[in-house]
């Protein structure tokens, strides 16, 4: 298929190595990384570590959720719904990622005044030194940081729950809501409660400068399906709660597939316990026998 270049869809992609501010960024890791955690936890309690968390968090939703539909008269109906950040990293805000940072440390660190202006004003540093190479030209960031700098990860859930603060009440009438880093997901009950959360969390990152994409569907549904990192939420009226888990490939991922172990290639470049984990996690995604069959033969 000819398609124009300009038709491709791009977006910035950085790297970081061993730069000027490296261990100052990873002194700042080691310091942020449990005050993240412990941020994020904290009205609302969206912290997600992966997608295992999150099937488990899922099951025990659904496990307090089948005692009411025993009584039930009928089978209720779910919204299920996925946002993603669209290019979080270039775009926060220093102002936003500052006064985030402040926040946190107030609130869930043992630090005096006097350490966490040291703290703030060293992740300044970081932040106003970044220096991005293209082709033969080298370029200052006014904007955001590096997706890949040593407490970027930290930086990034801090900023994004500083942002969701203010709209915890709206969010917790989600019968569940989860956000890993950039990627965010929510079942809720009713279409109003839905359209409320769904609006909530598009003013609140408008007003930081951020732009949310939506993917949505509805167990009332025949079909319908959402994904939130590798995990598929697929609409069936065959279940109880309206869907079911399988695991998601990304179109970019594919048919990919392991080596082929009687293959000519060295041995080392066949692992058993890669394949024994993938199969686990399969397992772990697949709620239904069949779907894990199908997804480790294709595997």
């Amino acid at each position: 298929m000819n398609v124009d270049i300009k038709e491709i869809p791009v977006r910035l992609l950085q790297s970081a190595g061993d730069i000027t501010t490296s261990r100052i960024a990873a002194f700042l890791e080691f310091i942020l990384e449990p005050i993240s955690a412990g941020f994020c936890k904290n009205c609302p309690n969206e912290f997600c570590q992966d997608s295992r968390q999150y099937i488990g968090d899922l099951l025990i939703w659904k496990e307090h959720l089948a005692k009411k539909l025993e009584t039930a008269k009928q089978k209720p109906v779910f919204y299920i719904v996925a946002a993603n950040v669209k290019a979080l990293y270039p775009s926060l805000y220093r102002d936003t990622v500052t006064k985030a940072l402040e926040c946190a440390l107030e609130k869930h660190s043992d630090y005096s005044a006097e350490a966490r202006k040291i703290i703030i004003e060293l992740n300044k540093i970081c932040l106003n030194n970044v220096v991005t190479q293209y082709g033969d030209q080298l370029y200052i960031q006014k904007n955001g940081f590096i997706t890949g700098d040593n407490h970027s990860v930290s930086l990034a859930n801090i900023a994004v729950h500083y942002i969701l603060q203010p709209i915890a009440d709206v969010l917790n009438e989600a019968e569940l809501f989860r956000r890993f880093i950039d990627d965010i997901t929510w079942i809720s009950a009713s279409e109003i409660s839905n359209a409320r959360i769904r609006q909530a969390l598009t003013s609140a990152f408008e007003s930081s400068g951020l732009e949310l994409t939506f993917g949505q569907t509805c167990t009332a549904e025949k079909t319908g399906e959402v994904e939130f990192l590798d995990v598929n939420h697929c609409v069936t009226i065959e279940d109880d709660f309206g869907f079911v888990t399988k695991d998601f490939v990304k179109p970019t991922a594919e048919g990919r597939q392991f080596i082929n172990g009687s293959s000519h290639h060295p041995q080392q470049t066949t692992f058993k316990s890669v394949l024994f984990g993938e199969a686990i996690r399969l397992r772990r995604l697949n709620h239904r026998k069949d779907d894990y069959l199908s997804s480790s033969n294709r595997l």
